[in-house]
């Protein structure tokens, strides 16, 4: 009996001659869509735009030029959680076509939701709010600067 194993393979980039043709396919500017389906054409600065896949490498998007696109920081900010959302729905999918269940909340005893704790009194107090063990989030740098 043979058992196949799926293979997990690192994400595959694009060379950079693709890149160097899809910056001049775009003319230097961003080829994302925006909400009202118009492409964005915000000026791609050197150092601040990326070459993304149009269809994400983790759903067999190959890296080739037919398959990039340039984009501003702002459009892949918008992009990157819907295709990270895209492949967790299609890993989820393919888990279930093969019967693999989702891990469920067992009650264990000694856990936040067991009964056991709220029965005997047990349990951890909850913290205060200046007790808390992560510091504030530091404010982000903007991605444009007005020259």
């Amino acid at each position: 009996m043979s058992v196949t194993v799926p293979v997990v393979r690192t994400r595959r980039n694009f060379t950079k001659a693709d890149k160097v043709a899809a910056f001049a396919r775009a003319k230097g500017l961003c080829e994302g869509i925006r909400q009202d389906g118009q492409r964005c054409n915000a000026v791609l600065i050197p150092g601040r735009w990326r070459c993304d896949h149009i269809t994400p490498d983790a759903m067999g998007g190959e890296p080739v030029l037919e398959n990039a696109q340039c984009l501003c920081p702002l459009c892949d900010g918008e992009k990157t959680p819907k295709d990270i959302s895209n492949i967790a729905d299609a890993k989820a999918l393919e888990a279930s076509n093969l019967g693999i269940k989702g891990e469920s909340a067992h009650k264990f005893p000694g856990n936040r939701q067991s009964s056991v704790k709220a029965a005997v009194g047990g349990g951890a107090k909850p913290r205060a709010k200046a007790e808390s063990r992560h510091a504030p989030p530091l404010p982000r740098p903007p991605l444009f600067v007005d020259i």
